[in-house]
């Protein structure tokens, strides 16, 4: 119905905001607060389950270290999906398996999961949470190599996922490569970083 598509269009929104929070901000605390008054008053089961932003709404609550409540979240997807079930359904829970394991600092896990959307699903998109992974686990060259992947893979309707994760990743990949010594290419990365956010508000 029009009121449904209401809804759930409001509801992506607060998630998206949340997940910007915690992500751009780092404003953990706003973001979760956020994103619990979004979710309690309108809950995800109250929307479509074709609409619903679970995988998001997991990944902010992941973004924002709470991964006790994503797996709530997680756990009530899991429940109606299989009423609903559909061909996304793998890579989906993979990708949330993986955000769940690296707020919970489980890196092994979370290399692991996001492999396997890697391999299944959007060969972009799970390379930045990849690379962090490899990152925060204390695998620095495993890092470089995701994260330079992420950069030269050709893949169409990258856009919306290069706002989010391309400047993170340029500024990451300069940090790196200067704690290895290798001055020239952490000085490529870092001004890649600039030219992305010298226009930024």
């Amino acid at each position: 119905t029009r009121q449904a598509g209401v809804t759930s269009t409001v509801i992506e929104r607060a998630v998206d905001e949340a997940f910007d929070a915690a992500w751009f901000r780092s404003d953990a605390t706003g973001a979760q607060r956020h994103l619990d008054d979004a979710l309690a008053r309108t809950p995800l089961k109250a929307v479509s389950m074709a609409e619903a932003p679970y995988e998001k709404a997991v990944i902010a609550y992941a973004t924002a270290g709470r991964p006790d409540r994503a797996r709530t979240v997680m756990a009530e997807w899991d429940l109606r999906r299989r009423e609903v079930p559909t061909t996304r359904d793998t890579v989906v829970v993979h990708r949330m398996r993986g955000h769940v394991a690296l707020a919970s600092k489980d890196y092994p896990t979370a290399e692991s999961e996001l492999r396997i959307t890697d391999r299944m699903g959007c060969r972009v998109c799970d390379l930045p949470p990849l690379g962090r992974a490899f990152d925060l686990g204390g695998a620095p060259d495993s890092a470089i190599a995701v994260y330079e992947r992420y950069l030269t893979t050709l893949w169409p309707d990258r856009d919306h996922l290069d706002a989010l994760y391309l400047p993170a990743v340029q500024k990451r990949l300069g940090e790196l490569y200067e704690a290895k010594g290798n001055r020239d290419a952490a000085v490529k990365h870092y001004r890649a970083f600039v030219e992305l956010w010298k226009d930024a508000d």
